[in-house]
C-alpha cells in the first residue's frame, strides 16, 4: 500500500515495542519450519576449514592434552601464596572464569546448559499461563489494514479487564483510581526468564538464523502480533521506490546487489579493504 511507503523501519520497531506490551504467548501460531535451515554466512566466515594435519605444529602432542591447563589444577604463580589468606586463591565466584548465572564457583557451561534445558518446558509453561491470564491471545485482524508487505495488522485491545469492568468504565476513571485499584490493563510484561535475561528471537527468525536459537528459553509472543520479517526498508532519498529490501534480510552478503544502483556513491574514510564490495575483490565467491 502506498500509505505504508512512508512508515520506515523506525516505525516498525515502534510497533513491535508496543505490541510486546499488549500481547504474547508461547507456541501460539505456526512456527517456521526448521528442516534444512539455510547456510549461516557469519558462522561460515568464522569457522576455519578442516585441513589435513601435515605440519608438525598442527599435531596434538601429549603436552597439549595435559590436565595442567584445567583451571582447578593450575599451579600457583608464587610459592609465597601459602602464607596468604586463602593461599592467594579466589574461592568464590570469578566473573572472568565462571559463566553468567553459575550457581557455584567452577561450575561448567555444560552443567548450566543441562539444567537450563531441563527447566525450559516449565519456564515457558509458566510464561504462557501468565499471558493467558492477562491477554486474549487469539489475534483479530483487518484484512484491509496491512503492514508494508501485506501482513495483516492485529487489532486491539487484547488485555483482559477485571470481571464487570468495561473499557468505557476504565476510560472514565482517573489515573489515581486505576492505580489504587490495580486495574491498569497493561502492566509490565516480564522476560520469560529474567535471569539470565538477554535477547530472545522469534521462531520465524531463528529458522533463518539457527545460531540465534536458545537452549533455555523460547520467544513467547504469537507470530501474528509481530512485525513483518524480513522487515521492509525504505530509502529517504528515494521515496518513489517504496520498500527496497525486496523480502530479504539485508547483510554484508547482499547489500551491494540490492543497493548498488539505488544509492549515490560517495567518498568514504573507512578502510577500503574492510568494506569493498564483493565485486571489487579478487576472490572467487563461494
Amino acid at each position: 500500500m502506498q500509505i505504508h511507503s512512508c512508515i520506515g523501519v523506525g516505525f516498525g520497531v515502534f510497533i513491535a515495542s508496543v505490541i510486546l506490551m499488549v500481547s504474547s504467548s508461547h507456541g501460539q501460531g505456526t512456527q517456521a519450519p526448521r528442516v534444512n535451515p539455510p547456510p549461516d554466512a557469519i558462522q561460515a566466515a568464522q569457522t576455519p576449514s578442516n585441513v589435513p594435519p601435515t605440519r608438525p605444529e598442527q599435531q596434538q602432542s601429549g603436552h597439549d592434552r595435559l590436565d595442567l591447563f584445567d583451571a582447578s589444577k593450575a599451579l600457583p604463580s608464587s610459592t609465597a601464596f601459602e602464607q596468604q589468606p586463602d593461599k592467594g586463591q579466589i574461592l568464590g565466584f570469578d566473573f572472568y572464569r565462571d559463566p553468567l548465572n553459575a550457581k557455584q564457583p567452577m561450575q561448567t557451561f555444560e552443567e548450566i546448559m543441562q539444567a537450563d534445558t531441563a527447566q525450559k518446558g516449565q519456564v515457558m509453561a509458566t510464561q504462557r499461563q501468565l499471558l493467558e491470564r492477562r491477554y486474549t491471545l487469539t489475534p483479530r485482524v483487518d484484512a484491509q489494514v496491512t503492514m508494508s508487505r501485506g501482513k495483516p495488522v492485529p487489532l486491539g485491545p487484547t488485555a483482559k479487564l477485571p470481571q464487570g469492568m468495561s473499557w468505557e468504565q476504565l476510560a472514565s476513571m482517573t489515573p489515581a483510581d486505576i492505580r489504587q485499584r490495580g486495574i491498569f490493563p497493561y502492566p509490565p510484561l516480564p522476560h520469560p526468564k529474567q535471569t539470565p535475561g538477554g535477547q530472545v528471537f522469534p521462531q520465524m527468525q531463528t529458522a533463518m538464523f539457527p545460531r540465534l536459537d536458545r537452549f533455555d528459553v523460547e520467544f513467547d509472543l504469537p507470530e501474528a502480533f509481530l512485525p513483518e520479517f524480513p522487515p521492509a526498508i525504505f530509502l529517504q532519498n528515494r521515496p518513489e521506490l517504496g520498500y527496497v529490501s525486496r523480502g530479504e534480510v539485508v547483510s554484508i552478503n547482499n547489500y551491494y546487489r540490492l543497493f548498488k544502483d539505488l544509492l549515490t556513491p560517495g567518498p568514504t574514510r573507512w578502510p577500503a579493504h574492510a568494506f569493498d564490495p564483493i565485486s571489487a575483490r579478487r576472490v572467487q565467491p563461494d
